[in-house]
């Protein structure tokens, strides 16, 4: 009998499988064994794929070694996650893991272009962020068309062996771009991607042979004669080959690994509606069959948790101290994408376990014991579904794989399904790697006698139904608590209920609508300055030295490098604040790969974080960047003497008002874009006129081009002075009011730019008398513009007070302006945005109609007493419950992620500079 090889490549190990068949029994011997996984450059994860071809080579050399000189060899991997090749066969690009967070929203982006329907109908397959279709959406496009063709990982291993280019149809079915019924590339869907058939590959089915290994490899290495052979080689595919499944009964399989593939296998594919909403996908199968199944993670679960203790625990020991812990006691929907690929599993279970009022596992037995029982009701309910689809009845769940050796597991599934379990083989990868080699070569005839094979050679398990079980019970919590409790409930929900409902019968008897006030509080969008994140550094030109007045105390490790970074760290903050807000960017925050002068800038070098926003559900707001540049180190920008110069300024801003129309045009919410410059003199200058004259020339060049005000809005900056500006700024208080108004700009009112005995509170009223529109910048001043957080004092009431008193949210944009690297800067964005918000919640729930009534009729008394009384009146019971709704953490519970974040996150990227002050 033949020699068959079995490369089986899975997320976290590979091995060289040798079989053959003796007696009518098949002998397993496995040669060489290596450890895989993904590696983090730079903010996102690539496979070593030259290291895993290395020990492919390294095995068939043990193979030879061994004393066979002749085999078969048939390859199989994970799926979905593709090479792009040029034209000389030449890797364009690192192979991204499908774990990359960059298709956290590639979905949403797909099927804003495509509806979900749509694909669905033309391919039946389940939406997985990680679907080929959608890291393809998200990839660099210049790539893409770069690309002469794109081969899955097996597929690409096959061509490093035999220099043959193939598509084979059991892992391309699962890039979610073959049709149904054409059984072909989808054109629409390719011409979405802008691509063509002529990218990829002939689809080939398994069983083909693709000859024999290059010579080149056996100059290099020692190896035997191989025929290789294309074998399912979805890894998927593959173990359900070797399932040892009777054909007299109707089954389910369970492949259990790194992932549950949980499905049945079926002649023709369903693509219904049932089937769609309830994520089943139709995988093709070997020899012409469908793999009717749900991806749900498995085995994941506990590799992170062993990865957490460092392997302290083997996974055998995780079991037998989850045997020791009750059951049942926890629910956690772990299909949620917050699953697959978090900083910390043992972390993010217990957030999911405090988000849902439950108790939170604690130790490693506790974790164990909750992935093992939800494990087991996923199981469950896919079985239910898929009776109901299919329309059959399913006698026995086979369990193959790693996850078959669970006993617990096993039984566990069992009692929530009520089927018998049948657990074995766990090499059924393998087996069905070899079964495929084995009908290629006439060794065996078909399936059904490979699998009659496997049923009779390796011993299976038995697991029934115990007696004493509460499945219905079980599953009926488990809903409840996945599918409403948790968007709504937190780990203080019951006395969180109790303390709003008294408090709102508080506010009521003062004629306040307290859920009125919590709508419209939700809509309050406040732009969050991005650069918090790294102390203003940008990314045009990160080595140019902080001018303009500007520095920022404090080296708290973790500042943003890069703008994937940022965005992660915004996306950390942003988790954290109720609503949905926006971001303000500073110009020299373009994410672009290449060198690019701030006057030449476009949106194209922007398109990243409109993307990003609109997968975010964000607007954003803009600022030209007139500073930390070499043209700026004299003091002056838009009012330089120097024609040259005051001309490259205006180049700068006039670009930045066409990024913000852009930025306004593409996400739906007008952009606010606002310039401010540092212009100005040390000590008093003879001239005050001149720079001032020039100042509102170019201004007036800046502003010629009428642009959509849906789109973009223009506000102006003022500041009463800065350091190097101490005597004089150009751009004055009454300059600015004065162009503002004559030319209709929202005026900027910061903060921390007037004397430190005014307030921005106090102007806002006058101002707004006059003016078309207001731009605040929040921030907090220590004497002097030191741009502090933000917290809730009597200047950041009185402001909220104001807006509130006399309607002036619906004219005004609020931004916040601060930078503190002495802090932990994602805890600086979240204290400054909670507060504001906080802030604009107590004045909008003060009495201020009736209060305004006493006034007038003179009742002086009252309305102190009642203003002063109000002061502590619950409205922290009320913002309990607004960020309870939100989904975000309450209370001081947002803490705990931001320290969870710092030391899975931004510890490890270090301290990045040190500097001293503000702007």
């Amino acid at each position: 009998m033949g020699s068959h090889i079995a490369v089986d490549i899975g997320a976290s190990s590979g091995r060289l499988v040798l079989g053959t068949v003796s007696d009518g029994r098949i002998q397993l011997q496995e040669i060489h064994r290596f450890q895989n996984g993904f590696e983090e450059v730079e903010g996102h994860c690539y496979w070593n794929i030259d290291y895993l071809f290395q020990e492919v080579m390294t095995g068939l050399q043990k193979v030879k070694q061994q004393g066979i000189t002749a085999c078969t060899l048939g390859i199989d991997t994970w799926a979905v996650d593709y090479v792009l090749l040029d034209g000389e066969g030449q890797r364009l690009h690192e192979i991204y893991a499908y774990r990359d967070e960059r298709t956290k929203h590639a979905i949403e982006k797909v099927t804003r272009q495509l509806s979900a329907e749509a694909i669905y109908e033309k391919t039946g397959i389940q939406f997985q962020p990680f679907n080929t279709l959608f890291q393809l959406a998200v990839h660099d496009p210049v790539q893409l068309k770069q690309a002469d063709q794109i081969l899955l990982v097996p597929d690409y291993l096959y061509f490093l062996l035999t220099g043959k280019r193939i598509n084979e149809v059991t892992n391309a079915s699962t890039t979610q771009l073959l049709h149904l019924q054409t059984r072909e590339y989808d054109e629409d869907l390719l011409k979405l991607l802008g691509l063509d058939r002529s990218q990829f590959a002939e689809l080939v089915q398994p069983g083909t042979s693709l000859g024999r290994v290059q010579s080149k490899w056996h100059e290099a290495y020692d190896l035997p004669d191989c025929e290789v052979i294309c074998v399912a080689t979805h890894d998927t595919a593959s173990a359900v080959l070797g399932v040892p499944a009777d054909p007299a009964k109707s089954f389910a399989y369970l492949s259990s690994g790194t992932w549950s593939l949980m499905g049945v296998e079926l002649d023709s594919p369903i693509h219904s509606a049932e089937a769609r909403e309830r994520n089943f996908t139709n995988e093709r199968g070997a020899f012409h069959t469908y793999r009717f199944l749900k991806n749900i993670m498995g085995m994941w679960f506990i590799q992170e948790v062993h990865r957490h203790y460092e392997g302290a625990i083997s996974f055998g020991g995780f079991v037998e101290l989850a045997k020791e812990e009750p059951a049942f006691t926890t629910f956690i929907d772990f299909t949620d994408a917050r699953f697959l690929n978090p900083r910390s599993m043992v972390g993010e279970i217990q957030s999911y376990c405090r988000e849902t009022g439950q108790l939170v596992p604690q130790t490693p037995g506790e974790i164990a014991r909750c992935i093992y029982d939800n494990l087991a009701i996923l199981y469950a309910l896919c079985v239910e579904e898929m009776e109901a689809i299919t329309g059959r009845a399913i006698e026995v769940i086979h369990i193959v794989g790693g996850g078959s050796s669970n006993q617990l597991l096993c039984q566990l599934t069992a009692n929530v399904s009520g089927k018998k379990v049948t657990a074995g083989p766990t090499e059924s990868t393998a087996l069905g790697n070899l079964a495929v080699q084995m009908i290629a070569t006439g060794e065996v005839s078909d399936i059904h006698e490979a699998r009659s094979l496997i049923r009779h050679t390796f011993a299976s398990a038995g697991y029934e139904p115990e007696a004493a079980c509460h499945r219905a019970e079980w599953i009926e919590e488990f809903k409840r608590v996945t599918t409403g409790e948790r968007k709504g409930v937190t780990s203080v929900s019951t006395g969180l209920e109790a303390s709003y409902q008294e408090a709102k019968k508080l506010y009521e008897k003062h004629g306040i609508d307290v859920e009125a006030v919590l709508e419209k509080l939700s809509a309050i969008k406040v732009s969050m300055h991005c650069w918090q994140g790294d102390d203003v550094r940008g990314f045009l030109n990160r080595d140019q030295e902080l001018t303009g007045g500007i520095a920022v105390t404090g080296n708290y490790p973790g500042a943003a490098r890069t703008p994937e970074e940022l965005r992660q760290d915004l996306e950390k903050a942003f988790s954290l604040i109720p609503g949905k807000h926006k971001v303000n960017l500073h110009a020299i925050y373009a994410d672009t790969g290449e060198q690019v002068e701030i006057d030449k800038l476009a949106p194209k070098h922007f398109e990243k974080w409109v993307n990003w926003a609109k997968e975010q559900g964000l607007g954003l707001d803009f600022n030209p960047t007139c500073f930390s540049h070499e043209k700026s180190e004299d003091g002056f920008t838009l009012s330089h003497p120097d024609p040259q110069i005051r001309q490259f300024w205006i180049d700068h801003c006039k670009a930045s008002r066409k990024i913000g129309a852009y930025f306004g045009e593409q996400l739906g919410q007008t952009c606010v874009t606002n310039v401010w410059i540092p212009d100005g003199y040390k000590d008093i200058p003879v001239d005050q006129m001149a720079p001032r004259q020039r100042l509102k020339a170019a201004l007036d060049e800046i502003f010629r081009e009428e642009l959509n005000p849906a789109h973009n809005l223009d506000a102006v900056e003022s500041k009463v002075f800065g350091i190097g500006s101490e005597s004089y700024v150009v751009g004055s208080h009454e300059f600015y009011m004065g162009y503002g108004l004559q030319n209709g700009k929202i005026i900027c009112l910061d903060a921390g730019h007037f004397h430190p005995t005014e307030t921005i509170s106090g102007k806002l009223s006058s101002l707004a008398l006059f003016s078309q529109g207001i731009l605040l910048h929040v921030s907090r001043p220590v004497r002097w513009d030191s741009d502090h957080v933000v917290i809730m004092d009597d200047e950041l009431l009185d402001i909220a007070r104001e807006l509130v008193r006399h309607d002036l949210l619906g004219m005004t944009h609020i931004g916040l302006d601060f930078f503190d690297g002495s802090i932990n800067r994602i805890a600086a964005w979240v204290i400054g945005m909670r507060n504001t918000q906080k802030a604009l919640l107590r004045a909008m729930l003060e009495p201020t109609d009736y209060l305004r009534q006493v006034e007038i009729a003179g009742d002086y008394t009252t309305r102190l007493a009642l203003m002063e009384e109000f002061k502590t009146y619950p409205f922290g019971a009320v913002w309990d419950m607004f960020c309870a709704r939100q989904g975000v953490p309450v209370r001081e519970e947002w803490l705990t992620e931001v320290k969870q974040y710092e030391q899975e996150v931004l510890s490890l990227r270090g301290g990045q500079h040190k500097a001293a002050i503000s702007s």
